[in-house]
């Protein structure tokens, strides 16, 4: 899978927001490990926050830093580097942060 994506400087996708009351629902188009999720949901405003993996796309792995450091399987098989789940949680955190 990584050799499919080694000519490519970006991939193309997308992040979903939905907002019912105090729940927010945030789509992301891959899997992301437990710890950026966790913090994703202490940084929300909204009661209930509710990540969903495998949103509307597929794109692999957004592993950790811990999980580059490791050299796990995740990590070795996703198209990303170790700084785009931070990437992510920027993007994520400023959706959550809106009315």
């Amino acid at each position: 899978m990584v050799e499919k994506f080694a000519d490519y400087d970006y991939i193309i996708s997308q992040v979903q927001f939905i907002k019912l009351g105090n729940l927010a629902i945030v789509s992301i188009p891959g899997e992301p490990f437990s710890n950026p999720v966790l913090k994703i949901k202490a940084g929300s405003k909204y009661l209930y926050t509710a990540i969903v993996s495998y949103g509307n796309d597929y794109i692999r792995y957004f592993p950790d830093v811990n999980s580059f450091k490791k050299q796990t399987y995740e990590s070795l098989t996703s198209p990303f580097n170790n700084n785009t789940v931070e990437k992510l949680y920027k993007i994520v955190s400023k959706l959550l942060q809106k009315e």
